[in-house]
């Protein structure tokens, strides 16, 4: 690549013409509207032209005084053999279709961006591989975990990920995690800090997963839209069947039995846990609603920006210095190419521009295949 284009977006879905970055991998997007959510994708550029576009990020636009809440983070950018949507020709055969809208179309983070438009939120994203020393989970009051269907086919965190995590909440981030394989995952772990994420924090044990489209019935969380007759999720694949621990209580359940979501709340933690993605929610009305109401749910006093300096209210990550939160020189080392970098997005505490950093082995993040 000898340059990179960003593109944004005002609901995730279309894209304006973009932005140039004239090699660098870094660029601050100015004259932002505070409390509007921006989308954004990045492509790289040579001659030949644009490569595909990355996963897309999501941010919620500080006021000036203000930084971000909520850290987002996509967990989903596998693309292998297994996501491959198969058509059944009795006569003939099964053709490998390779549809990549119903694979993995780097869409997760737009759902989740336009549930919290216009919910006065302040939020930052990431994905999954950009974490790190330069940003870390802890400096959030809250963090929404979108594993969706995972790392791989059976695990939704990696290890790496669910420590973060587990880190976060004994220091006091909420934490919401949404995937169909991360129950299980975590129990088949084998390390402690995943053990230890799943049953002390996330107070969830898993007992059993289906591949089943079951309809989700509510229960103990307000708002949260799951008793629509007929609502079932569409495309999550295999799904967790989750339990509670003490002090948790089962929030949602699947009508044929077993629970869809489990909450853990208390004076000084909170934390949630969907057995199946947010996002496969086939009404966008409801997906919004129940993605929204999850994200406030966790901080205690919901996470929404004040109209005042920041303060004890909620308007900041905690302990972050007067310019938000810390931001990386969106280097990729050759290294970590072959597992993929990630792409973060920051609203600075002065409102003044969004600052995108550009981890480079993002773009390739289709062309990588895992057996």
């Amino acid at each position: 690549a000898t340059s990179y284009r960003v593109y944004t977006s005002r609901h995730g879905f279309a894209y304006d013409e973009g932005v140039d970055t004239a090699g660098k991998t870094s660029i601050t997007l100015k004259n932002q509207q505070a409390g509007e959510v921006l989308f954004i994708r990045v492509v790289a550029t040579n001659e030949g032209g644009e490569s595909l576009p990355s996963p897309t990020v999501a941010v919620g636009i500080a006021k000036p005084g203000q930084a971000a809440t909520l850290l987002l983070v996509g967990g989903y950018d596998r693309f292998d053999e297994q996501l491959n949507v198969l058509s059944d020709y009795s006569k003939f055969t099964q053709v490998h279709r390779l549809f990549v809208e119903q694979m993995n179309d780097g869409t997760l983070l737009a759902h989740y961006g336009r549930a919290l438009q216009g919910k006065n939120l302040a939020f930052d994203s990431a994905w999954h591989d950009a974490l790190g020393a330069e940003l870390k989970l802890v400096d959030y009051r809250s963090v929404l975990w979108a594993a969706d269907k995972g790392i791989s086919a059976d695990r939704g965190l990696s290890d790496a990920a669910a420590t973060a995590l587990g880190a976060a909440a004994a220091q006091g981030t909420g934490i919401i995690v949404s995937g169909g394989n991360v129950a299980r995952g975590l129990a088949a772990s084998g390390e402690a800090d995943a053990k230890t994420l799943l049953e002390t924090h996330l107070t969830s044990a898993v007992t059993s997963s289906s591949e089943e489209k079951k309809e989700i019935v509510p229960g103990g969380l307000p708002n949260l839209p799951l008793a629509a007759p007929g609502w079932q999720p569409f495309g999550a694949g295999e799904i967790d069947v989750l339990d509670a621990k003490s002090p948790g209580n089962v929030i949602a359940s699947y009508a044929s039995g077993g629970g869809a979501g489990v909450l853990n709340k208390g004076e000084d933690r909170c934390s949630m846990l969907f057995g199946f993605p947010l996002a496969s929610i086939a009404d966008d009305d409801r997906r919004s609603q129940a993605i929204a109401t999850a994200a406030q749910v966790c901080p205690l006093d919901g996470g929404a920006q004040s109209d005042g300096p920041m303060g004890g209210d909620g308007s900041g990550p905690k302990d972050a210095g007067p310019d938000g939160p810390a931001q990386g020189d969106g280097s990729c080392g050759e290294k970590d190419c072959d597992c993929g970098c990630g792409c973060h997005v920051s609203t600075p505490g002065s409102g003044e521009g969004l600052s995108l950093l550009l981890l480079l082995a993002l773009l390739a993040w289709r062309r990588r295949a895992r057996k």
